[in-house]
């Protein structure tokens, strides 16, 4: 979530349309590995399949 948090803060949309940009744009920065890290840390077992 930081990744998406720190990319959101360093854009400045105006519409609806540049926001879903951006926010295409920070959800793609996100990683397999980001995610599993995430569910790690809050306890959950995952695993990659």
């Amino acid at each position: 979530m930081s990744k998406v948090k720190g990319s959101l803060r360093n854009f400045t949309a105006r519409t609806c349309e540049e926001l879903m940009e951006v926010m295409k744009t920070a959800i793609l920065k996100v990683t397999e590995d980001d995610c599993f890290g995430y569910f790690k840390h809050c306890g959950y077992g995952a695993s990659i399949i």
